[in-house]
């Protein structure tokens, strides 16, 4: 690629202005010459800011809130051949498959694309922190919101999802970018099967390269469920063809929220026989945020203009079987604006044959529910659903019966 090539998206244009790589060494340099980023290390999170939101057409909208799985398995399928070629020279190339470019408006990021689709990372500005951000972490005298953004243009949808960082010291902006492509794309190459106890190390790792001496990065331990919800976006997007060795013996259930009034909430989940990305110790911790549908303030990439309608936050749960003789069995436990009086329970049990479910608008400890619901899975439907809240939200969950992307696909619809 040349310096002068420029990139298409949304009808605005992206200019090519350097090479990833490269910046690696000149932040090196620059950090090595100020004292500053050679004081003694100072402890720092990092955290989830937001699960994924999407912008699509109201074409891929009705095709998933009508479970139209012929429609959802060809546009989930198109998005992984616009997401493929990026994530296969990720693979390859690491940082060296991310190029610097400029935005219209003059903005800097980082950005790794294809003919038909992008993952890029962009870090707006470093801010002083709050007092409420100081009194949550004590060390950061700055704060940072670094955005990770997926793009398919045949699909015709965009994903966003963001991360936190509090840092001892002022950093310039494009320094956090290359920090998170670089952290990112590591996880990409291991896909589904990555151990989110590697993200600290790699995070640190890469900004002790970049000349950071002074930042280390640290997740708590009751925020690692988010945490890898965030990469497992990154790693899957919405098309999970993207990932080798995803197939029948495992199952992804998409939770959508669209509810234009209230934000909801995926507390924690049970399992038996089933593992779920990034190996964490306590995987049934979520504390999963999904905001309001229709939420305009739809955070775009530089040069990214908004051209579809449809605004709406969602989550993907993989659920990886551990014994292929028995049943794999989930449960999730969902609440709305944070009430735990209001919301639903739902539990997904996955055998070759067939798949059955349970939809209660009751809130239930998901352990609880997983164990009572032995003997009422629903097998003969394809899709079930029920009513939650005082106000009888409607609450839907279907499955694709016929499999045909070689997975088992799940989606659970909030306020239909």
């Amino acid at each position: 690629m040349s310096q002068c090539d420029n990139i298409s998206f949304f009808g605005s244009k992206l200019k090519i202005i350097g090479e990833a790589t490269k910046d690696v060494n000149v932040f090196a340099q620059l950090h090595a010459s100020d004292p500053q980023y050679s004081a003694s290390q100072t402890i720092t999170n990092v955290t989830s800011l937001k699960q994924p939101s999407y912008n699509m057409t109201p074409t891929l909208r009705d095709a998933y809130q009508s479970d139209n799985w012929g429609m959802i398995n060809s546009l989930e399928g198109k998005a992984s051949n616009d997401i493929r070629p990026i994530y296969e020279m990720i693979k390859e190339k690491g940082i060296g498959a991310w190029v610097k470019v400029q935005a219209d408006d003059g903005s800097l990021f980082y950005l790794s694309f294809s003919v038909g689709g992008s993952i890029s990372s962009y870090c707006s500005d470093v801010v002083p922190s709050t007092d409420a951000q100081k009194a949550a972490d004590p060390n950061a005298l700055y704060q940072a919101t670094i955005q990770i953004a997926i793009f398919s243009n045949t699909a015709q949808i965009i994903g966003v999802t963001s991360f936190s960082v509090g840092l001892p010291t002022n950093v310039v902006p494009m320094s956090l970018s290359l920090l998170f492509a670089q952290t990112i794309s590591s996880f990409i190459s291991d896909g589904l099967y990555y151990n989110i106890l590697d993200f600290e190390p790699r995070l640190n790792a890469n900004a002790a390269q970049q000349g950071l001496n002074n930042c280390s990065f640290k997740v708590g331990e009751a925020l690692k469920g988010q945490l890898a919800q965030n990469i497992n976006f990154c790693i899957g997007f919405i098309g999970i063809t993207t990932i080798p060795g995803f197939g029948l013996d495992n199952a992804k259930v998409h939770v959508f929220n669209w509810d234009p009034n209230s934000d909801w909430q995926i507390l924690s989940q049970a399992m038996v026989n089933a593992d779920v990305p990034g190996k964490d110790k306590n995987p049934n911790n979520l504390n999963l945020s999904l905001g309001k549908c229709g939420d305009q303030s739809f955070p775009f990439p530089p040069g990214f203009e908004p051209s579809y309608d449809v605004y709406v936050d969602s989550v993907i749960l993989y659920y990886l079987q551990k014994n292929l003789m028995h049943a794999n069995n989930s449960a999730i436990q969902v609440i709305r604006n944070g009430d735990k009086t209001q919301g639903f329970s739902y539990a997904y049990e996955l055998v070759r044959a067939q798949d059955g479910q349970v939809l209660e608008g009751t809130v239930v400890d998901p352990q609880t529910f997983l164990e009572n619901s032995k003997g009422k899975y629903d097998y003969r439907f394809l899709t079930i659903d029920t009513r939650a809240t005082s106000d009888n939200i409607k609450i839907i969950a279907g499955v694709d019966g016929n499999k045909n992307n070689g997975f088992n696909n799940v989606c659970l619809h909030i306020n239909l």
